[in-house]
């Protein structure tokens, strides 16, 4: 296991809140990715295995992502 990163592998939004999941890389067997909690339970994180299938709409979907986590922590802290 590599050491906890401190920014989602897919959107970069920086969090300590990472859970890292098995990525799905010809290059090496253990391979992982580290995702925040909104790009595991979306689309967003299987970009990193599957780029081919998300041409042309990577940059949005990780935009989404970014923009999601920048609202929810917003909301955790203002309670």
């Amino acid at each position: 296991m590599s050491d906890k990163p401190t920014c989602c592998d897919c959107c970069c939004f920086e969090t300590g809140a990472l859970t890292a999941y098995r990525h799905e890389s010809r290059l090496k067997a253990d391979a992982q990715k580290w995702l925040c909690d909104l790009c595991a339970e979306t689309e967003a994180g299987r970009m990193l295995d599957y780029p081919s299938q998300f041409e042309g709409q990577a940059a949005t979907i990780r935009t989404v992502c970014y923009v999601g986590n920048v609202i929810l922590k917003a909301l955790k802290t203002r309670s």
